[in-house]
């Protein structure tokens, strides 16, 4: 018992001696902030081919982004587009295969009819590939370079914002298109 009441003493006035020379335990990290500033989505996308002269095709695609906000007015955001129809005119069927675009997005916030919107524009390169064909004969046109657009968004349900986007591919191609999405930003 004299033992055990020693070696009890003992811990105690080591514990009570080292008191102030063990680390501080860290905090842990709250595992949802690295999403601080990043936001994802998915949408739809109505396009237009205006190129060559067998007239309009009208496409469509599901629409991919996430973005990640650099500075209070200006996010980093990346695009996929996934074609999902062909269109026919003349006898030449188009389909947009799929699309990827990397923009700047310069971007404000302004209350409008009590609501919250974000107005803003897209800067950036995409890489768009458009296929072509006639019976027996099918092309593939993969055109990049500087596109451009500019949208807005507003809350909508469930921490969800809507957003409408207007985007003109590389000049070469000729293809505009809209984008209705909605995202989740963290």
């Amino acid at each position: 018992m004299k033992l055990q009441l020693l070696s009890l003493v003992s811990v105690a006035a080591l514990s009570v001696a080292n008191a102030g020379t063990y680390a501080p335990v860290a905090e842990p990290k709250d595992p949802i902030n690295w999403l601080e500033g990043i936001s994802a989505g998915i949408g739809y996308h109505f396009g237009s081919d205006q190129e060559g002269n067998s007239g309009p095709a009208d496409l469509q695609a599901i629409q991919f982004k996430a973005s990640k906000e650099i500075v209070e007015w200006l996010d980093i955001e990346l695009q996929y587009l996934l074609g999902t129809n062909d269109d026919s005119f003349q006898g030449i069927t188009v389909e947009l295969d799929n699309s990827i675009a990397a923009y700047l997005k310069p971007n404000v916030d302004i209350e409008l009819f009590g609501l919250d919107w974000n107005w803003y524009g897209l800067l950036g390169y995409a890489q768009t590939r458009i296929e072509s064909s006639v019976p027996g004969n099918s092309v593939v046109d993969t055109v990049d370079g500087l596109s451009y657009g500019v949208g807005f968004s507003t809350p909508a349900f469930a921490g969800l914002d809507a957003g409408v986007e207007y985007v003109v591919a590389p000049e070469s191609l000729d293809y505009t298109g809209f984008n209705f999405a909605l995202s989740k930003k963290f």
